[in-house]
């Protein structure tokens, strides 16, 4: 019959170091395991760390537990899966003590059934280890290395190397403690939990855990330096402080375990992970710097403050509320709300997004601004649950899903002038209560707050409305402004929808055929739309970017064309295009909309266009291929279409290379030839009315003067 003892262990119950080599058995570090590694210099820091932690837990007296242990027993043999670390160090420090205080050999001959299998002069270093007592006279790694037991190439053995210098680390935290043995055999200050993986031994398996790297040390140090500095720097009562370490080892490891369990058992670095999550929102809060990749000391130091541990408690106690049920998981609380596709009543979140964003938190130590802001809007709301009902928060979420998605310029930390407090103030506001608050300033992108005012004033007055206002906002070329539509069009959501699941360049063309719509973003660039749907998300998100009305404007046009209630597909739109070009053709007027919608090759790149002088030359578009700067692939499309082989790169694609180093440019109303010195030869014009509008194709006006005058290449002229 199973004993209690063998049950606790399956169950992963506390037990201490001399208890899982009780009765006769074995503990393993098996072949497949890496190398003892808290001995190395690499790792003096946690090696410190670590061992105060122990010599604390000795010194005061105060249970100390070191989180899961993971291994697979089988004929009285533990074979360790993971926790090898910890576990080699707490046999050194077992053997450290029954050395110094001169323990019997009978009550420490346990300590020769810990045995490494990693190599085998490993194993064979344990077997001297244990026989070999110091004379503490100095240091102990020398005292071995002295020894005519110890050959001088196991020095070359980094188990061996890190065991030696981990023995002398200890000798200087614990030479001034007393009663070591009795303190970790009898009075089990030192614990941690033993979980049986019940499973075959395999290569796989070992790999498998041992791939994990799951270190521990570094949350178990911050939990138990952070239970001493509370105690003794921030005052707090004991009580206070004990509470908060029994939620760390209970309440709020069930709450990681949900994660954990799912597939590698990692507790530790997912602490961690939330914990910095909070060290950056709390700062934020607070208006205090922060720094962007927290390291252990910064942590320790932040939540050491009375102040911080408790808003931290907050953060954490909120998420028992919504798992408190049985059939809870974090994946039905946010999908409640949170979807990647259009769902009625629930937003649609950015790609980068996970619906789970506290599970993203968790398994993630880099967590964007973004996405940051949106896991604090949810915590306000679980902390206010009594005042906001869900209804309400299912509203004010989408408010801040909006604002966050149409924000990427503002949220971002800036050295003299960080948004993220004022951010956070707003963010909380509208949890609390529904409205932009004005008094925080243009904290967001400022359009996106106004539509949301905007927008909570409509639904005052039409609330029958918010069906198809929120069904606009996850259209996904808008992500939650609506400006391109209007909240007073809504009538136009079915043919915008229908217009947007046709070819994207038909719906270019098309929209061109409308006028010239496109934005301008600064003194030359221009942006238009393509093939590319990130083109159409900047066009239709009013930020910077001049003439936005202009592309509203033909868009409504545009979408005109049909009636309520009717759809748009490619035919009907080729049927637009082919109208709009025999018109112009039949008059013989070709603006640049006609080149445009004519010629692929304007159309070709992300729909970037360079122009000095627009208004005065607006013919003389350059298309870009890169997002801010012209390149050597840059190109005047004009010149491209005819003579595609002959662009000249190092003009940016503004010149076209003839027979004798003779180039030809293009001007808004004429070609230019010049020879190699820079001579003009020939101005060849185009003709054009009062307005400023070609009569005659450009295009093909230069292709007829290249081969009448056999300018080009023998190349290009014979595939030409």
């Amino acid at each position: 019959m199973e004993n209690e003892t063998e049950k606790d262990y399956k169950e992963g119950h506390l037990c201490s170091f001399v208890e899982i080599l009780d009765k006769e058995q074995y503990i393993v570090i098996p072949k497949i395991q890496r190398d003892y590694a808290q001995g190395r210099k690499s790792e003096s820091k946690k090696r410190t760390e670590f061992l105060k932690v122990l010599a604390a837990a000795l010194t005061e007296e105060k249970p100390l537990i070191l989180d899961f242990i993971y291994g697979n027993v089988e004929n009285n043999v533990r074979t360790l899966l993971d926790g090898q670390q910890r576990l080699t160090t707490l046999f050194l420090l077992h053997w450290y003590a029954a050395k110094k205080e001169n323990i019997a050999p009978d009550a420490c001959a346990f300590l020769a059934r810990f045995t490494y299998e990693t190599r085998p002069s490993a194993r064979e270093f344990f077997e001297e280890l244990i026989a070999f007592s110091p004379s503490f006279q100095e240091d102990i790694s020398q005292d071995i290395i002295n020894q005519s037991w110890f050959p001088l190439n196991w020095k070359k053995d980094p188990t061996i190397e890190s065991v030696l210098r981990m023995l002398d680390a200890i000798n200087e935290h614990f030479k001034g403690i007393e009663h070591i043995w009795d303190k970790l055999l009898n009075k089990k200050l030192i614990q941690f939990y033993f979980m049986d993986i019940t499973m075959g031994f395999s290569d796989d398996i070992y790999i498998k855990m041992n791939s994990r790297g799951k270190p521990l040390t570094n949350f178990e140090l911050l939990k138990a330096e952070l239970e001493s500095n509370l105690l003794k720097k921030a005052a707090l009562p004991r009580q206070e402080v004990e509470a908060i370490i029994n939620k760390f080892d209970n309440e709020w490891t069930d709450l990681i375990w949900i994660y954990a369990k799912q597939d590698d058992c990692q507790v530790d670095e997912r602490f961690l992970n939330y914990i910095r999550f909070l060290y950056h929102i709390i700062s934020y809060e607070q208006g205090e710097p922060a720094e962007l990749a927290p390291d252990f000391d910064t942590l320790l130091q932040f939540f050491s403050d009375s102040t911080h541990i408790k808003t931290l408690e907050k953060y954490f106690d909120c998420w028992q509320v919504v798992f408190s049920k049985e059939t809870a998981t974090p994946y039905d609380f946010f999908s409640s709300f949170i979807t990647k596709k259009c769902e009625k009543q629930k937003i649609v979140v950015a790609d980068n997004y996970d619906i789970d964003v506290l599970g993203d938190c968790l398994n993630n130590k880099v967590f964007t601004l973004g996405k940051s802001i949106f896991l604090y809007a949810v915590i306000i709301y679980l902390l206010n649950r009594n005042t906001v009902n869900e209804a309400d928060f299912y509203r004010r979420i989408r408010i801040i899903n909006n604002l966050i998605r149409n924000s990427e310029d503002e949220i971002a930390i800036r050295k003299d002038n960080n948004p993220m407090c004022k951010m956070l103030e707003q963010v909380r506001h509208i949890i609390l209560t529904g409205q932009i608050n004005e008094q925080r300033g243009k904290t967001f992108n400022r359009f996106q707050l106004d539509e949301e005012e905007k927008k909570r004033l409509f639904l005052q007055e039409q609330p029958h409305s918010a069906g198809a206002l929120f069904e606009l906002e996850n259209h996904p070329l808008l992500y939650g402004q609506t400006a391109i539509i209007g909240m007073n069009n809504l009538f136009y959501l079915k043919r915008f929808q229908s217009l947007f699941q046709c070819d994207l360049d038909k719906v270019n063309c098309a929209l061109m055929t409308m006028g010239n719509y496109c934005q301008k973003e600064n003194d030359v660039r221009y942006q238009y739309a393509s093939a590319q749907p990130l083109s159409w998300k900047r066009l239709f998100h009013r930020g910077k970017n001049a003439y936005f009305e202009n592309t509203l404007h033909c868009l409504h046009s545009l979408l005109n064309q049909k009636q309520e209630g009717e759809s748009f597909d490619n035919l009907f739109l080729e049927q637009i295009i082919n109208a709009y070009l025999s018109a112009c053709e039949e008059k013989k007027e070709f603006p640049f909309n006609y080149y445009y919608v004519k010629y692929p090759e304007f159309r070709a790149g992300s729909g970037k266009f360079y122009n000095a002088n627009a208004e005065q030359n607006p013919y003389m578009f350059v298309v870009m291929k890169t997002e801010k700067e012209l390149s050597e692939n840059s190109y005047n499309p004009y010149l491209k279409i005819a003579a595609p082989k002959e662009l000249s790169r190092a003009s940016y694609g503004r010149r076209i290379l003839l027979r004798d180093d003779d180039y030809i440019e293009s001007q808004n109303d004429r070609y230019e030839h010049y020879q190699s010195d820079g001579s003009l030869v020939h101005i060849l014009p185009i003709k054009q009315n009062s307005e400023g509008v070609d009569v005659e194709n450009r295009i093909e006006l230069l292709q007829a003067y290249l081969q009448n005058n056999n300018l080009l290449s023998a190349s290009l002229t014979k595939s030409s």
